[in-house]
């Protein structure tokens, strides 16, 4: 993970932080109430941070931008039909 990069202010560093322990909480509360599978932790967090990281570097590179537009153009296309 990303949290220690030299790039990163502290205020930077303390979004990570929180961010980590918000889904760092998820796996555990799933696996009290017996949502998820005894799995460690951070195999459950994978699921969570790898398309976290995928959506960031569409946004970065505007791709999802670019997708939500396409879908509102359509959407409202489809209300101009009828």
């Amino acid at each position: 993970m990303h949290e220690d990069g030299y790039y990163l202010d502290e205020h930077s560093k303390a979004i990570i932080g929180d961010l980590l322990k918000f889904i760092l909480d998820i796996p555990k509360s799933g696996k009290e109430e017996k949502l998820f599978r005894p799995l460690p932790s951070m195999a459950l967090i994978c699921t969570v941070y790898g398309p976290l990281k995928m959506f960031a570097k569409m946004m970065e590179e505007s791709e999802l931008l670019y997708w939500l537009e396409s879908r509102r153009r359509t959407y409202r296309q489809l209300l101009e039909c009828h």
